[in-house]
């Protein structure tokens, strides 16, 4: 597994505002911004705490977010004839320097539907969603997020999961009863779900993008340090005649 540090984070943000500006909203910019802005504050805290706290082993972990009531957007696309925008937002934090694994990482990505006809069924829907639908914002059609399981928590270290805690501008539902299962995958920060949203919503831009030298040279540093841990995991499970699954699960701590 790559080590990682605070720089190459940054520079993974500034890869982001650079080269995706064809598929990225106008704000877009702002919030990369405040997210590395974010991300240095933390960086400069974590080692003053490293210093002051050297005997302790104990210092504030560094990294950043992009909050979901100013999340990450992206232009406005058309699936099936249908005016979509999807937007994501994220948490991801580490408590070395350099890092060997995440402490905290989740993306939260939203589909929205634009067009009323399709989020607004009369015949369907409760008078309080057609009276709360702005045209202007959408509704949330899919949610879906990739997370980093906490200690305590039973299931794939790393995972997938549809649903989540939706907002009420989103007016999404979705039953609690059917917050499981959470689903092996691979890790996903937000260079690799940029990309992923890129290369499902925009595969023209994407076709250009993924040739860019300084996106090739974010990415190479993110796979690295994410993924080649985890798919030798994998991959030593299986020669090794085990369960991926097993492998892969979150070792629980009980406080």
């Amino acid at each position: 597994m790559s080590l990682l540090r605070p720089r190459q984070v940054e520079q993974a943000l500034q890869t982001i505002d650079d080269r995706c500006q064809r598929i990225l909203d106008d704000g877009a910019s702002t919030v990369i911004a405040r997210a590395k802005s974010m991300l240095r504050e933390s960086a400069n805290a974590f080692e003053v705490s490293r210093q002051q706290r050297r005997k302790e082993r104990q210092q504030r972990p560094w990294g950043f977010e992009i909050r979901p009531d100013n999340p990450l957007r992206f232009r406005e696309t058309r699936v099936e004839g249908l005016r979509i925008r999807v937007d994501l937002f994220l948490s991801a934090y580490w408590d070395k320097d350099p890092a060997d694994s995440p402490t905290d990482l989740r993306v939260v990505v939203r589909i929205w539907s634009l067009d009323p006809k399709f989020c607004v069924r009369e015949e369907w829907d409760a008078p309080a969603v057609a009276s709360g639908f702005d045209p202007g914002i959408g509704r949330v059609m899919l949610r879906f997020h990739f997370d980093l399981a906490n200690p305590s928590q039973a299931g794939p270290r790393y995972h997938f999961q549809v649903g989540g805690n939706a907002r009420p501008e989103e007016l999404h539902w979705f039953p609690e009863a059917l917050a499981v299962p959470r689903l092996m995958h691979a890790p996903m920060d937000l260079v690799l779900t940029t990309e992923l949203v890129a290369a499902t919503f925009y595969r023209e831009e994407y076709d250009k993008l993924s040739r860019e030298p300084a996106w090739k040279g974010s990415r190479r540093v993110i796979q690295e340090h994410l993924l080649a841990g985890y798919f030798s995991r994998a991959l030593g499970a299986i020669d090794g005649n085990e369960s991926v699954l097993d492998v892969l699960w979150n070792a629980c701590t009980n406080d």
